[in-house]
């Protein structure tokens, strides 16, 4: 029993700490978000968006979910844990020597519509920033796989506080050089002091320097393999965020991706909440799915997002008005009608978001994979139809219909799969989504 409340005041701690620190990033990057698209401006903002965008994907793709791999073994095998995070690095490190070719070439593509600034800038930025993203992100893995929530959180600030105070400097120093080589100059910088303390952890951690093991070759394969396995649902959730970015950045003017990117910032807010409550939620249901009883639980909490939802929406979409020119300038107010729009696609995207968590409580991974795939598949649908003749509206309008279905489509499979003990798998789960 002593032992039971240990660890619950163990796990209060170290979610409190987790809380925190997520509302600290959150003051951090929207002073970021703010300093820039004052300094910028709407065009340069959407240069500034384009190049951070695809080099934040390029980099996710070329870990290929080996964050994930070695977070799970670590955690798994903790006697083992540094020489997961060294086969983990050596895994990326030959990743990276095929990634970074590719990723020079298709960025200069991908920003076509950009000035030449930009693509010469995003070509030298790619090779520098990928190495240090996929640091820092098996730094994250390595931590969370050993539960060093404070370093973890710690690691999160630097890298937040670091940025954003370089983009206060650049913003203060704007007339010394070209917006968009400081702002980019600011991101770059924070890459390298997030990756030199990232790199501290990893030398400090004891076991580092550890000789190789005979069945290093083994272990490479069996940590590849697991990161292959979830590398498809990671991609996946990196489309369901930034999707309506990247179709805007290929049929939209730039002026317009910029207008688009600061009226998505403005809605920062709402989206902190579903990100809260799955957080409350998730033990809660597997609790209750343990014990049989999942079903009561799924119906108050589906009423409890909605009502927090509307009670951050309905006062947002009211201030939005006012509060996105004085915050960001006045020369995004025309992002005022895409960022309501985009509060009401938030609102819907968060009963999506938790009905999500509900499936993963109930262990129906793969439903909550197909639902989530279902949903980007749809909001590609509509971005096609309707963001070339609307324009950043249309591109809102999208996200409106996506996540409305996904809400209601998700919360539908939820109600049917409540109370089963086995996962639904396969071609199985695609039925399931599918309507009846």
């Amino acid at each position: 029993m002593k032992r039971s409340g240990t660890a619950t005041r163990e796990m209060g701690r170290d979610f409190a700490g987790t809380f925190g620190t997520s509302m600290a990033r959150l003051v951090f990057s929207g002073t970021t978000s703010i300093v820039l698209a004052r300094m910028l401006g709407p065009r340069t903002r959407g240069e500034f968006a384009l190049v951070l965008l695809w080099s934040w994907a390029f980099g996710l793709i070329a870990m290929i979910g080996t964050n994930e791999a070695v977070s799970y073994y670590v955690s798994a095998e903790p006697e083992n844990a540094n020489r997961h995070l060294r086969t983990g690095l050596r895994l990326c490190a030959g990743f990276l020597a095929v990634a970074i070719p590719i990723a020079m070439v298709l960025i200069r593509l991908l920003l076509r519509s950009s000035s030449d600034t930009a693509r010469i800038l995003a070509v030298v930025l790619v090779p520098l920033y990928l190495p240090l993203a996929v640091l820092y992100s098996l730094t994250q893995g390595y931590l969370q796989g050993q539960r060093r929530f404070r370093s973890l959180n710690g690691l999160l600030l630097v890298n937040d506080a670091v940025y954003c105070a370089l983009a206060v400097a650049a913003f203060l120093s704007r007339r010394t050089a070209p917006p968009l080589l400081l702002a980019l100059g600011a991101f770059a910088a924070a890459s390298v002091a997030t990756a030199a303390f990232s790199l501290r952890i990893l030398l400090r951690s004891g076991q580092f320097d550890a000789p190789a093991e005979p069945q290093m070759t083994w272990r490479s394969g069996q940590v590849g393999r697991y990161g292959r396995s979830v590398a498809p649902a990671s991609w996946v959730t990196l489309l369901n965020s930034r999707l309506d970015e990247m179709v805007c950045s290929q049929v939209l003017p730039v002026h317009d991706l910029g207008i688009y990117s600061v009226a998505k910032a403005a809605i920062v807010g709402i989206t902190a909440v579903p990100l809260a409550l799955s957080t409350v939620l998730l033990p809660r249901v597997v609790g209750a799915h343990r014990a049989g009883a999942v079903r009561p639980l799924l119906k108050s909490s589906a009423l409890f997002t909605a009502c927090c939802l509307l009670g951050v929406l309905i006062p947002s979409l009211v201030a939005m008005p006012r509060l996105l020119p004085l915050v960001f300038g006045k020369q995004f107010a025309a992002g005022v009608p895409t960022a309501r729009l985009l509060l009401v696609a938030a609102a819907f995207g968060g009963m999506a978001e938790v009905a999500i968590t509900t499936l993963k409580g109930t262990n129906q991974l793969r439903l909550a994979l197909v639902c989530r795939l279902a949903v980007v598949l749809l909001l590609f649908a509509s971005l096609m139809v309707l963001a070339r003749p609307l324009g950043p509206a249309g591109v809102a309008i999208a996200c409106i219909v996506a996540s409305a279905a996904g809400a209601i489509g998700t919360w539908a499979v939820v109600a049917r799969t409540a109370g089963r003990s086995e996962p639904v798998s396969g071609f199985a789960a695609v039925k399931e989504v599918l309507p009846a």
